[in-house]
């Protein structure tokens, strides 16, 4: 499978050497090429400036260079100016782009190739290459090996090759293409288009409105995000879909065994209908193609269609009817009640948790194995680590073991779950919950927690967590509840009340409350950080470093200065960022977008006219509707 996300990512911390050509090795200053070995060619172009055989310094001039490394592993940045062609040659070498449109090759090697201001193309031939584009419309080709493609600003294009290769979109409306090998997609913000290969892929499109997410051939895992979004398993079979938070359209595509899965879904109970193909909860998705289900933490009804479905209740008190086709029950734990099927498991009653207990559980069901975790009706101080292989959750009060764990002797606040799980789900009780994942559970275990009631701080884990402060459809929540993302790229909700979300490390997204002007406070911490105003459709006005809201908003919120990117809600908005490298997304409505100083991306394409677009000083970048105004400074 390709490799985490932490250790795949490219540092964009190479020291740039600016000023005229200097070419050096071993103090030999080397000047641009002469006679026959002039002819050699990079990307099709007659080469202008030569490596030699050893490590070499590159650094172009001002104008258009074409620049081969050669042997060794050189370190290349293209020139302050013109349009620059760099090939590295057979080393491990970095290649940095400069101001204009440049294409960078890899070539042979395990390099890095990094672009810098305007659509650069980035191509990282043979070797395990690690690539990131910067501002504008990158297309980046991975080539053969295990590669990692970072989009960053802009509507990139990424393309990973042969390989089990990781590819991240990050900001902006990216397409992001897999090819042979096992390979981890991830939209991340903005409105993404994402296809697999005909391998077993991971496929998650992050926040925004993504109009495509599909598997391809293999036994792929398709997640939606926080948008609305078009998700569909491919032509493999055994596909795992999940639409997660949102209202999105579900298929499971052309293959036998695709599975519907609610597992995360931690706002309240969901309905599902295979026969007349819906699903009804936090959202209302539609669905097609699906021949099994994954129910959530809930008490769910599911019913089946004409087929012998196989329908797992998950964790809750649920209902799962056939619809005629036999097929099989799975009920999980908790009390459930299971009819018409050929094969029953885990139905029919199930000893209560002692009343004021939490409750645990390790649940091996149809979509993997999962640690599902619910608090009890007091204040509860929940504990999650691993160790050896085995789980362990404490609590400040009772907890009740479930099915695959036990209490230790004599010892009534303590859980133990020996297995793996590759998802952590935790739902708080009715009271002020503390709810902490411990360094120990590892990112591939992926955590999400909903504080529920009650005035919880909730702290994540070392991978890319979901943290909700507590909201639940059938009793919204009005605690005032502190997130910590803690490690990795996490996505955290705030709900009503005046809530703290803290990113930590990592690339964070931190959602805002509806209704807006609730007196939250958003801070970023280290990464690039996005506070995200799209669940609204308020008029907004947000500075980053400053406050946000409507107007004569009596709590605004704070946006503390360490985040760096904002997006609007689909209201007329008014976007300010600050003195650093900003990204503001507009959304739809007439909205205002001004950069101020810094390096700059603004992105007001929504099909609707803006009323102004302002980068400030710096070197910055605007994508625009052809109906909106002239950018100013861009």
């Amino acid at each position: 499978m390709p490799l985490s996300q932490d250790n795949r990512r490219p540092v964009r911390s190479i020291t740039r050497l600016l000023g005229a050509l200097a070419l050096c090795t071993a103090g030999l200053l080397l000047l641009p090429l002469a006679g026959s070995a002039a002819a050699m060619t990079c990307g099709g172009k007659k080469v202008t400036i030569m490596g030699t055989p050893g490590n070499d310094v590159i650094v172009g001039k001002a104008a258009s260079d074409v620049i081969y490394g050669g042997g060794g592993n050189d370190h290349i940045s293209g020139g302050p100016n013109g349009n620059d062609t760099i090939c590295g040659g057979p080393g491990n070498d970095v290649i940095e782009g400069g101001r204009g449109f440049d294409a960078l090759y890899g070539e042979g090697g395990d390099d890095t190739l990094l672009g810098e201001t305007g659509s650069d193309m980035l191509d990282g031939g043979a070797g395990n290459d690690q690539l990131s584009g910067s501002k504008g419309a990158d297309s980046l080709h991975g080539g053969s090996g295990d590669d990692a493609l970072i989009g960053a600003k802009g509507p990139d294009k990424l393309e990973g090759g042969a390989g089990n290769d990781y590819e991240d979109g990050e900001q902006g409306s990216d397409t992001l293409e897999g090819d042979t090998g096992e390979d981890k997609l991830l939209g991340d913000k903005g409105n993404d288009e994402i296809n697999g290969g005909p391998e077993d892929d991971v496929i998650e499109g992050g926040a925004g409105d993504d109009s495509e997410l599909e598997g391809g051939g293999g036994s792929d895992e398709v997640i939606g995000g926080s948008g609305t979004d078009n998700v569909e398993g491919g032509a493999g079979n055994g596909d795992i879909v999940r639409g997660d938070a949102g209202t999105d359209n579900l298929s499971g595509g052309g293959g036998g065994g695709d599975i519907v899965s609610y597992e995360t879904a931690t706002r309240g109970s969901i309905t599902v209908d295979l026969a007349t193909n819906s699903a009804k909860g936090d959202g209302h998705d539609e669905l097609s193609g699906f021949e099994d289900v994954v129910g959530s933490p809930q008490a769910d009804t599911i019913v089946g269609d004409a087929e012998p479905n196989v329908l797992d209740g998950g964790i809750g008190n649920d209902t799962l009817e056939s619809g005629g086709g036999g097929g099989e029950a799975l009920g999980g734990p908790g009390t459930d009640s299971c009819s018409g099927f050929a094969v029953e498991t885990s139905c029919g009653p199930e000893q209560a948790p002692p009343a004021g207990a939490a409750y645990v559980a390790l649940n091996e069901g149809l979509a993997g194995s999962s640690l599902v975790i619910q608090g009890g009706p007091a204040a509860d101080n929940i504990q999650i680590a691993v160790s050896g292989g085995t789980w362990t959750v404490s609590d400040s009060g009772p907890i009740y073991a479930g099915g695959g764990c036990v209490n230790p002797p004599g010892n009534g606040s303590v859980v133990t779950c020996a297995g793996s799980a590759t998802l952590v789900t935790v739902t708080g009780g009715d009271g002020s919950d503390d709810i902490v994942v411990d360094p120990s559970v590892p990112p591939s275990a992926h955590v999400r927690i909903n504080g529920n009631a009650g005035s919880d701080t909730l702290v994540g884990g070392s991978g890319d967590d979901v943290l909700e402060a507590g909201e639940n459809y059938n009793s919204p929540d009005s605690g005032n509840d502190t997130l910590e993302g803690n490690g990795g790229s996490d996505v955290l909700y705030a709900d009503p009340g005046a809530d703290v979300l803290k990113g930590g490390a990592g690339n964070d997204l931190l959602v805002n409350a509806v209704p807006v002007c609730q007196g939250n406070t958003y801070d970023g911490g280290a990464g690039e950080d996005t506070v995200s105003y799209a669940r609204s459709k308020a008029d907004l006005t947000v500075t980053l470093g400053g406050t946000g809201g409507p107007p004569g908003c009596a709590t605004p919120d704070k946006v503390l200065g360490d985040n760096e990117s904002l997006e609007g809600s689909d209201g007329p908005d008014t976007l300010i960022g600050d003195g650093g490298d900003n990204s503001l997304l507009g959304h739809l409505g007439a909205d205002t977008l001004i950069g101020k100083g810094g390096n700059d991306f603004i992105d007001a394409i929504d099909g609707q006219h803006d009323k102004k677009i302002d980068c400030g000083p710096g070197e910055d970048e605007a994508q625009v509707d052809p109906n909106d105004p002239s950018p100013i400074s861009c």
